[in-house]
């Protein structure tokens, strides 16, 4: 019973990183300028390194995201992203 619980617990466990992989941003699409629309969904973060908050994307933008150039198949854009800038 023991053993039963942990290997659902393990899978569930896989299941839930491999979900979450898909929707990290590919280091492809770091580097290049996105136009998205969408709303600021947290209070900015200020850190000595700048600053961060969370974006949350409007589903059209996912769409024209998933329709461009610069998607790649298997990852699906994600609704949140963390943005941020450093410096002055």
């Amino acid at each position: 019973m023991v053993l039963a619980a942990l290997l659902a617990g393990m899978a569930v466990s896989e299941w839930h990183a491999q979900a979450h992989a898909r929707q990290i941003l590919p280091i492809d699409w770091q580097s290049q300028p996105l136009t998205l629309d969408g709303t600021v969904s947290s209070v900015p973060q200020y850190s000595p390194d700048g600053v961060r908050f969370e974006f949350e994307i409007t589903k059209d933008s996912i769409a024209t995201l998933m329709a461009s150039s610069v998607f790649v198949p298997g990852h699906l854009p994600p609704r949140r992203v963390l943005l941020g800038w450093v410096g002055d």
